[in-house]
C-alpha cells in the first residue's frame, strides 16, 4: 500500500486498486503476475514491483510495464524521487536513475541480507527498504542484517540478532 494526498494505491496478486476520497476503488491493473510492493514520489509517477522481476510504472493516467534487468523477484521498491528508485528481492537488487533500470552488484555485506526462503514459500521475503535520497537508503534483511547506501557502496551497519540474541 501506498499513498500521496487523497490518492491510494494498493498491488496485489497481480493487480493494482487505486483508492480516492469519497469514490470507490478501481482496478487499475491486473495479471501479469503477483506484484509484492509499490512506491511513488507523487500521484503521477507510482512504481510496483513483484514476480519474475515485474515492473510497473504509473504516469498519473496508466500503467505500463518497464524492462526489468532481472527475472528474479523483486519485494520491496522504495526512493527518494522519480530518478532514484531501488528496488530489492531474491538476492536482487536493482536501480532505476529516471531512465533505466540496472543491477546492483550483490557485494558481500548485500548478501548477508539476503532472504533465505525456502523454496515452497518463494514469495515470502524477510526484507525492508527505506530512501531518504540519492547518497542515504537503508536495507534491512535476515536476522536483524541492516544495511546502509551511502551514495557509493551499501555497508553492513550492525549485526543481525537471532532469537534476541547477539
Amino acid at each position: 500500500v501506498w499513498g500521496t494526498g487523497s490518492d491510494v494505491w494498493v498491488a496485489g496478486e497481480g493487480t493494482i486498486m487505486h483508492c480516492r476520497s469519497a469514490t470507490p476503488c478501481a482496478v487499475e491493473a491486473s495479471g501479469g503476475g503477483a506484484l509484492y510492493s509499490i512506491w511513488g514520489s507523487s500521484a503521477s509517477n507510482v512504481f510496483a514491483v513483484g514476480a519474475s522481476g515485474r515492473i510497473l510504472r504509473y504516469n498519473g493516467t496508466s500503467w505500463t510495464q518497464m524492462t526489468s534487468p532481472t527475472g528474479r523477484n523483486l519485494a520491496r521498491v522504495a526512493g527518494s524521487g522519480p530518478s532514484d528508485v531501488w528496488a530489492v528481492g531474491d538476492s536482487v537488487l536493482v536501480h532505476f536513475d529516471g531512465t533505466q533500470w540496472t543491477n546492483f552488484p550483490m557485494t558481500e555485506d548485500l548478501m548477508r541480507a539476503a532472504s533465505r526462503v525456502p523454496s515452497f514459500q518463494q514469495s515470502t521475503f524477510q526484507l525492508g527498504l527505506w530512501v531518504r535520497g540519492p547518497r542515504e537508503a537503508y536495507l534491512g534483511g535476515d536476522n536483524g542484517v541492516i544495511l546502509r547506501w551511502d551514495g557509493s557502496e551499501w555497508q553492513q551497519t550492525r549485526d543481525g540478532f537471532f532469537f534476541g540474541r547477539r
